[in-house]
């Protein structure tokens, strides 16, 4: 990865928030059936993701996969 300039402490802070917010709404959602929870913890990784290598990893992986339910899903089509 690429070094990326270091952000100010308070945006920092604020990004973690808002992606560890949105990755436990989202984990609360595949519970709970008051909303979906994917679209939440799929933004919460991205969000997460300009932070943490852990983060990164997950939603590379989490990208693949979709990947390859894109093409299993297209060779069925045809």
């Amino acid at each position: 990865m690429q070094d990326q300039p270091q952000r100010p402490l308070v945006v920092r802070i604020a990004l973690i928030a808002v992606g560890g917010i949105s990755l436990v709404v989202g984990l609360i959602g595949w519970f709970l059936p008051l909303m979906p929870g994917w679209p939440f913890v799929i933004a919460g990784l991205a969000i997460l993701a300009g932070e943490f290598v852990w983060a990164r990893k997950l939603l590379d992986e989490a990208r693949s996969r979709l990947n390859r339910l894109k093409r299993r899903a297209s060779r069925e089509r045809d």
